[in-house]
């Protein structure tokens, strides 16, 4: 009767241990999935409402170092941007700054029809962040807050 209980109490601390190892590994592939930094470098993420978000997994973003090289700052409140143009040379270094007290999707092209692929497009950028991008070649570019379709600019582009 004893082996019996035995085998019993060891079955069932197997099947026990067998259920806690697989809950940690659920956990751990699910806090490693909720963490952008552990995507791969380079890739999109889905923000809130289906947004792309490019910031720090932009292949092309410049280096932490070219930060303070920004030529130019865009700089968003809550009444929206600071200047309705902004004008910088073709490769130099743009940063977006956003000094509001929520986050803000910076697009470009017009409302709804920007283009997620374009260096001008940063996706979300969270109150007091900002993100950097080289300007593109010469040409106007529109941009907007997609979260807000009355805050927009230009950039010129020379």
């Amino acid at each position: 009767m004893k082996d019996a209980n035995n085998k019993t109490t060891t079955t069932l601390s197997i099947i026990v241990a067998i259920i806690i190892c697989a809950a940690g590994i659920a956990l751990a592939v699910y806090a490693i999935a909720l963490n952008p930094s552990h995507s791969e470098t380079g890739a999109k993420t889905e923000s809130p409402h289906g947004r792309t978000t490019h910031e720090s997994n932009r292949k092309d973003a410049p280096l932490a170092t070219d930060i303070a090289e920004a030529a130019i700052a865009i700089k968003y409140g809550n009444e929206g941007f600071a200047q309705p143009i902004y004008e910088v040379n073709s490769g130099e270094l743009v940063r977006v700054e956003n000094n509001s007290d929520r986050e803000m999707y910076f697009a470009a092209g017009e409302h709804e029809h920007h283009d997620v692929d374009s260096s001008v497009d940063l996706g979300v950028i969270e109150p007091g962040k900002f993100s950097v991008f080289k300007a593109p070649q010469a040409g106007t570019y529109l941009f907007h807050n997609h979260d807000n379709d009355s805050h927009t600019g230009q950039l010129i582009v020379r």
